[in-house]
């Protein structure tokens, strides 16, 4: 029992996202070199700006994050490697360090140049490698990624490694650990593709991706470039587009899935006639790549096993491990038997006790993956051809029925297997409500890369997104989003913020959201099955009351625990009235208030100016309100607190109506099962002799240490027979003892 509960722990933990991201950046004298196509501005300083903005971002979306970056070929350092910033979590001393070379680099200071001198020898590759792989080793991450920024070109270095085999074997044992660690390799080539030739990306392919483990195209990323000459790995990124790849890495980092909607249905083809005639009589699936909008803290979410008694109320599924002689009978050994038998899962439904076969566990294997796939065979018949089928991807099942095993539109069943999503309905934007969410959302967008299993998605994407622009509708899907996740279903709600048919802000008053949605869908993930199963039972069985009695002539009827639930139903829907939802979260709108007081104090002691307002302000004002001055989450609790008091009372009675009847409702609940916490449980009498019940109860409640030695000893010599054991051992050997033969006894693992 208590093994299952830290796995839950662990596999929670998983998917917390932790990325490590170490930037090697080569220095040349072009690379110091004023450009003109970034405003007069060197590529170092666009490059090390554009990290400085990437921390920002991070920040707000991916705090737990880690930045590295290293120049080589600098003079002046040991291997001519300079450690600019290690690889750890983003914090105020890295952003603080960056942001003061770059200001000293723009007040003349100290310019870049001068404080990164380029060295006469270039660094060792093997050696760089082999740095960049030594940091990333200090610390655990879940994703590992290694930015190479390089615009070494057919030079004679690249050919004396490329031609030394001692060199080329080493770099490729780098990279061969590179992968064993989960760290991916991503170069970036400085210059546009023209500039590069053939010779000299054959070179790169040879050192560093000619490797079986390096085989995966998903481990690879995608780019633009459409020249199928050129690797998918190698990224060419001209001076004017530094900075746009590199805040792409916020996409990167936020990346989720990858998952292939299914639409088959009658609605939405009529949908897609009007604005893409085309793809109205055809079989519609859309790759598309899931994007986390923001990070919230995780919880650990058990789902029991629920079952409905006689009296129609939920019960909680009791597993427990028991021994038996024989797996197929169930029987369980007798206490006297000291046979070798085995341990098997068994589920108790009221007062009786089964365990599942292994016939029956397969049937629940198939079952399951039964449930996690989806017919999607309700398409257009004119999709069923051969020259459909070869383009279908590989995560596709097409099985036949009948003798013929013919593809005909009746005889065909399409099953897919996770990840998948289908569409089952649409429905209006009001109907869905963006905030009505039990999970983070996700931002939807039409996967256009070579990893994509169909093509065209990007015309499919922007049909679908247009048609429910129109005619205002949201999407209700089904499916898995990950191999690993159950199924869920979910709302695709598109992001334009004029068609939501919500509040109109405008009409209560409230300025209007400045727009920063991209075009697109939002997935929702609304509640189901699981997330009702993950409730705890008490609050089950409260619900499942209310509704049972709702037919009763009048509310008096009701228990008492639940004559103050259509009250407190009332009350929030007055409630809901006070306050405007905002429509979206804008990250300017809610700066971090410890990095911009940072800021400012830093900006002042570089410059040797006395801020007087900050001087007057720490004189004049206490500590609280300095504090509500520069937290802007303060400041908006300050506004809704004066909201409250502003309507005369009316909002901060109901509130206080609300609290008073919550309070009730959570007093009827503990008092129902306090009788029964192992807390209130009465304490084992240390006197006397300790009869069956007496360690039954103790053990129950976790107080069997409160006996004393001698109690405990002169229980285990009256039932030594049945026990196994003798009094022999110290107090806490006899109550491990006692409390893994009563366990095993009772059914407890």
């Amino acid at each position: 029992m208590s093994g299952s509960a830290t796995d839950n722990k662990v596999d929670a933990k998983k998917y917390i996202i932790h990325e490590g991201i170490v930037f090697a950046i080569e220095l040349s004298k072009a690379v110091h070199a004023p450009d003109a196509a970034i405003g007069g501005r060197s590529q170092l300083f666009e490059l090390l700006s554009t990290i400085a903005e990437l921390f920002k971002l991070l920040v707000i979306t991916l705090p737990h994050s880690g930045v590295s970056v290293f120049l080589y070929n600098c003079a002046g350092v040991h291997h001519h490697i300079h450690r600019l910033l290690g690889l750890r979590d983003i914090n105020g001393w890295a952003m603080k360090h960056l942001n003061g070379i770059l200001q000293n680099h723009l007040t003349g200071i100290q310019t870049l140049e001068e404080r990164f001198p380029v060295s006469d020898e270039p660094t060792p590759l093997p050696k760089l490698f082999n740095t960049v792989y030594d940091e990333f080793v200090s610390k655990e991450y879940n994703w590992n990624k290694f930015f190479w920024v390089t615009s070494m070109k057919g030079d004679e270095y690249l050919d004396e490694l490329y031609h030394t085999p001692e060199l080329k074997n080493t770099i490729r044992r780098t990279i061969m650990d590179f992968n064993n660690r989960n760290i991916h390799l991503h170069p970036i080539l400085l210059g546009d593709a023209s500039r590069w030739n053939e010779r000299d990306l054959g070179q790169y392919e040879e050192l560093l991706f000619n490797l079986p483990s390096h085989s995966n195209p998903s481990d690879a990323p995608a780019t633009d470039t459409q020249d199928h000459l050129y690797s998918p790995s190698l990224t060419f990124v001209a001076a004017d587009e530094i900075k746009k790849r590199i805040l792409r890495l916020k996409e990167v980092q936020r990346f989720q899935f990858l998952v292939d909607l299914y639409l088959s249905f009658p609605q939405l083809t009529a949908m897609l006639a009007q604005t893409s005639p085309e793809n109205a009589s055809t079989l519609a699936v859309v790759s598309l790549k899931g994007y986390a909008v923001f990070s919230q803290e995780k919880f650990d979410r058990s789902i029991n096993m629920t079952y409905v008694d006689e009296l129609n109320r939920f019960k909680e599924v009791q597993a427990a491990m028991i021994k038996v002689d024989d797996a197929s009978s169930g029987v369980p050994q007798s206490e006297k038997t000291n046979g070798d038998g085995c341990f098997v899962t068994t589920y108790k439904l009221g007062d009786e006790s089964f365990h599942l076969t292994e016939e029956q566990k397969l049937t629940v294997r198939a079952l399951n993956d039964l449930i996690m796939a989806y017919d999607v065979s309700e398409a257009p018949e004119e999709v069923f051809d051969s020259a459909h089928l070869q383009r279908l991807p590989e995560n596709v099942l097409v099985e036949s029925h009948g003798e013929d095993k013919t593809f005909g539109p009746l005889s065909l069943t399409l099953r897919v297997k996770p990840p998948f999503l289908v569409v089952i309905g649409f429905a209006a934007m009001a109907a869905h409500p963006r905030h009505l969410s039990v999970a983070p959302p996700s931002f939807m967008t039409a996967n256009v890369s070579w990893t994509a299993n169909f093509s065209n998605s990007f015309k499919v994407y922007s049909s679908l997104y247009q048609a429910c622009l129109k005619k205002k509708k949201c999407i209700l899907v089904y499916g898995v989003t990950r191999k690993n996740t159950n199924p869920g279903l979910y709302v695709m709600y598109p992001t334009a913020k004029s068609a939501t048919g919500l509040i109109d802000e405008k009409e209560h008053g409230a300025a209007p959201a400045r727009q920063t949605h991209p075009e697109g869908f939002y997935l929702i993930r609304l509640a189901a099955n699981d997330d009702y199963r993950s409730d705890p039972p008490y609050l089950l069985e409260l619900v499942q009351d209310y509704y049972n009695q709702l037919g009763m002539a009048s509310p008096d009827n009701l228990p008492e625990q639940n004559k103050d639930i259509p009250e407190l139903v009332k009350s929030f829907t007055k409630l809901c009235k006070h306050f405007v939802l905002r429509d979206g979260y804008v990250p300017l709108d809610y700066p971090n208030p410890n990095i911009n007081y940072f800021m400012d104090m830093l900006a002042q002691q570089l410059s040797q100016v006395e801020d007087t307002k900050l001087v007057h302000a720490a004189i004049d004002t206490t500590p609280s309100q300095t504090l509500l001055k520069h937290d802007v989450t303060l400041q908006t609790l300050q506004r809704v607190h004066e909201s409250i008091h502003a309507d005369n009372g009316a909002a901060l009675a109901l509130l206080k109506l609300i609290n008073s009847r919550l309070n009730s409702v959570a007093n009827d609940q503990e008092l129902s099962f306090m009788s029964n916490s192992p807390m209130t449980a009465k304490k084992p009498a240390t006197e006397g002799a300790v009869t069956d019940a007496d360690m039954l109860y103790a053990w129950k409640n976790g107080n069997i240490h409160y006996y004393t030695m001698a109690q405990l000893k002169n229980y285990i010599k009256q039932n030594e027979a049945t026990l196994g054991f003798g009094p022999t051992g110290t107090k806490q050997v006899l109550i491990g003892r006692l409390t893994e033969f009563l366990n095993l006894k009772n059914g407890m693992d």
